[in-house]
């Protein structure tokens, strides 16, 4: 434990801005080590719809074309119905878990009026989106990631928070998102979507 963490209290309920970075001890400012910090109670908001409200992962855009198109390219086929081929899933044991999830999901296709609707629907109904690409952006990661929790609390309703800081948050992102660039082209020229 840093010098500076010396009043932290590991039990304690903190806000996000409250708790220390793991590396480096600072607090209230974040600094170069801020992966990115998740609404874990409210998840299905923020950025991408997974909770994510800042950190070097905020800007990285090709996190919610990645996961967004492949929940789509699954939904349109599902919407086209049994003659339909589902799509080829992203090349990587760390996308199974997700696929899953996509081949579990049903609804009703002619209870729609467009196939918009039920894509819209389709991604909405996908159980624990946010969980399960928070966890495939882990494993995703080259390099090793610090949680820490926190929680915000008013008189009608509280907050859990997922903190994630590494070592160069910069870097890591920038990996992650030359990653993820890589693995959607490949789905989408797997599937004949280029």
């Amino acid at each position: 434990m840093n010098d500076n963490d010396s009043d932290y209290n590991g039990d304690s309920e903190l806000s996000p801005e409250e708790i220390p970075c793991p590396l480096c001890g600072q607090r209230e400012t974040r600094c170069s080590h801020f992966l990115a910090d998740f609404d874990c109670t409210f998840d299905g908001q923020g950025k991408y719809a997974i909770g994510l409200g800042g950190g070097a992962l905020y800007e990285i855009d090709v996190i919610g074309e990645f996961f967004e198109s492949i929940a789509y390219c699954y939904a349109r086929a599902r919407y086209k119905g049994k003659s339909a081929k589902l799509p080829k899933a992203p090349k990587g044991t760390v996308f199974r878990t997700y696929v899953q999830a996509l081949k579990e999901v049903r609804l009703d296709a002619k209870a729609y009026d467009s196939e918009e609707d039920y894509c819209w629907d389709f991604r909405v109904n996908i159980e624990r989106y946010a969980v399960l690409v928070r966890l495939a952006l882990l494993e995703i990661l080259d390099c090793d990631v610090y949680e820490e929790e926190a929680f915000t609390e008013t008189s009608m309703s509280s907050s859990r928070y997922a903190i994630w800081y590494c070592s160069d948050a910069s870097a890591a992102a920038a990996k992650l998102k030359d990653k993820l660039a890589r693995c959607l082209s490949d789905f989408k020229r797997e599937n004949g979507l280029v």
